[in-house]
């Protein structure tokens, strides 16, 4: 019986530096030691980051988180079908790319909402590309309480209670109810 976690991550913008950077921490072969890692991505599009990063995993897609392999050579990848990765160039914005995103995005948190992993993690996304598929207000319009930035650095833990919000406003939503839930989620 394993202890560990299941850990979802979500591979980021398909032209931006999310998969490479996934793939990179995957290589490492640390993720293992603390959790079991699974992708919410394109299997396609992991293929060609670890190719363009030169590393030697391969990618497994599986249906469903009871599938993954658990094998650090092995990058298990839940992988939908539904992105085309000829429709885009790295480093460039489109819609497609942020149309994905937040498809992904949602397959993660179900996966969350139903309990087949215990936590999520997404890696960088492109906030233009999602604008431009008109689904970046379904991001930054979270309720507080609903998701948390989580930074970790070294022995530093730093949590957002809010996010993507002016200023001004952040004062009015700071509740000592707001901080209780945050901290309960540690």
């Amino acid at each position: 019986m394993n202890l560990k976690p299941t850990v979802a991550t979500m591979i980021g913008d398909p032209a931006g530096i999310g998969p490479e950077t996934v793939a990179k921490a995957w290589a490492t072969g640390e993720l293992h030691d603390y959790c079991q890692p699974v992708l919410i991505g394109s299997q396609a599009v992991m293929q060609r980051a670890i190719k363009d990063c030169g590393l030697s995993l391969l990618v497994n897609k599986v249906a469903s988180v009871k599938d993954i392999q658990n094998d650090p050579a092995v990058i298990d990848i839940i992988d939908s079908g539904k992105f085309d990765d000829a429709n885009f160039t790295l480093g460039q914005d489109n819609e497609s790319c942020g149309q994905i995103s937040a498809d992904w995005l949602d397959e993660m948190d179900k996966l969350a909402l139903a309990g087949e992993v215990d936590a999520t993690v997404m890696a960088p996304i492109s906030s233009v590309s999602m604008k431009m598929a008109g689904v970046l207000d379904k991001v930054i319009n979270m309720e507080p309480g609903q998701s948390y930035l989580f930074l970790i650095s070294g022995p530093l833990r730093v949590m957002h209670l809010t996010d993507h919000l002016p200023l001004r406003d952040v004062c009015d939503l700071i509740t000592a109810d707001l901080v209780a839930t945050a901290i309960s989620q540690l």
